[in-house]
């Protein structure tokens, strides 16, 4: 039996995911202290869900992914509002060391993927796919070089590719929370924030309907922005980019362009 879902359809699923997740992390105290996300929680259990209809024969699910290009693109367009050149100076030498080490990483997840694709007989082009491509760049660089990595031979590299992105986010989560648990609870952290009086006031105008009105089509039209800047890349360079990457550039070219007017 198949059951498919139409885009609508689709989303109401994906709300009522979110919520049974959000219900059981609100009533299960050890999830809630190991930050294990919502999402997760609820994604996961509906995974093992379909899995087991699969496996059995049972049934299966076919959901709409129409939007599911554009919600990641406007997420890494998000991601790249964060990026601020002045709070990357003050970061200081820890800050540089995290970058060095990321970008070294990228070719120890190549190395490793490759062994163990060596190892297990497979062709090596798909530990590649399960190396840096899935593992920094995540689901969109998957499905982007997926193709790719397929007319070079390695059958099934856009599946490899974002199933192993997948697992890579899953596991990020899970193991993530119970390690910034362990490191606040190690060094007595606690947040300076405070929310009383002025300062409340303050974060309640930040927060208005009209501020939140307006970061949304901020943030929409860098995406519409960020297009223009994968089709210019792509044309200048020659290379295959994900398209996303058009839209993390834009992000951060609005959030520094806004510092800089703000005198940040």
């Amino acid at each position: 039996m198949t059951f498919k879902f139409d885009l609508s359809q689709t989303m109401g699923l994906a709300v009522l995911v979110f919520v049974l997740g959000m219900w059981i992390r609100n009533h299960i105290p050890i999830l809630k202290k190991y930050f294990i996300p919502s999402p997760v929680i609820g994604g996961l259990i509906f995974s093992i869900l379909i899995f087991i209809g699969v496996q059995t024969g049972t049934f299966k699910v076919t959901l709409t992914n129409t939007l599911q290009d554009f919600f990641m693109n406007v997420f890494f367009c998000a991601t790249g509002f964060t990026c601020s050149i002045t709070i990357i100076k003050k970061s200081g030498k820890q800050g540089a060391i995290l970058a060095v080490g990321a970008v070294a990483f990228c070719a120890v997840q190549n190395v490793v993927g490759v062994f163990f694709a060596d190892m297990f007989g497979i062709n090596k082009l798909l530990g590649i796919a399960m190396g840096s491509i899935s593992m920094s760049g995540g689901v969109g660089s998957g499905a982007a070089f997926g193709p790719i990595l397929e007319k070079l031979g390695a059958d099934g590299g856009t599946t490899v590719g974002v199933a192993a992105a997948t697992f890579g986010l899953l596991m990020g989560s899970l193991v993530g929370g119970p390690v910034a648990q362990k490191l606040i609870a190690r060094y007595n952290l606690k947040s300076s924030g405070k929310t009383e009086g002025e300062d409340a006031l303050k974060i309640q105008d930040t927060l208005s309907d009209k501020h939140f009105f307006m970061s949304v089509l901020l943030v929409l039209g860098a995406t519409a922005f960020g297009s223009y800047i994968y089709l210019a890349l792509k044309a200048l360079t020659g290379l295959t980019i994900p398209y996303y990457v058009g839209c993390l550039f834009a992000g951060m070219l609005f959030r520094n362009v806004m510092d800089s007017q703000n005198g940040i």
